[in-house]
């Protein structure tokens, strides 16, 4: 499976809309776009992590990999769904990880990440866009310390 090359993300009841073709990614709020970028956070230790709920690591595997997240970071919010990965290209979290994506849960936030300057990819490092256990991240270096931890646990 490719790489979607462009993505869409609304958020009808905030009338929020997060879009990204290649080269820009965009915040669209009341009519008023801006261009998008992540945090560029390259260290776990001070890193905002987002997951839907750590119940999602439900067998003692998974649960192991959230706990070794959870404590190399500086703090974690739950329930977000895929608001947490616009936020992420947004620059208001630095990571988000879960497990179990379908492919309709991640395709077309795989542009805004990447097109804000953030990087994603499921816990084996492979391409996300076919759903799977993902992890998305600010940066390449966070990404890549992220994957590290996870797959160490």
């Amino acid at each position: 499976m490719g790489s979607p090359l462009q993505g869409l993300m609304s958020q009808p009841f905030i009338g929020e809309t997060f879009s990204a073709v290649p080269g820009r990614a965009t915040y669209r709020r009341a009519g008023e776009a801006q261009p998008i970028r992540t945090s560029g956070q390259t260290e776990l230790a001070p890193s905002r992590v987002f997951t839907t709920t750590p119940s999602l690591f439900r067998t003692p595997a998974l649960l192991t990999k959230w706990q070794a997240i959870e404590s190399a970071t500086r703090l974690q919010r739950f329930g977000m769904d895929c608001y947490g990965y616009a936020l992420l290209a947004a620059g208001h979290a630095d990571s988000v990880i879960e497990p179990f994506l379908n492919t309709y849960d991640i395709a077309a936030l795989v542009p805004i990440i990447r097109e804000a300057g953030g990087a994603i990819a499921c816990w084996d490092g492979s391409e996300p866009t076919g759903g799977g256990d993902v992890v998305a991240a600010a940066t390449p270096e966070l990404l890549e310390k992220a994957l590290k931890l996870i797959n160490a646990a």
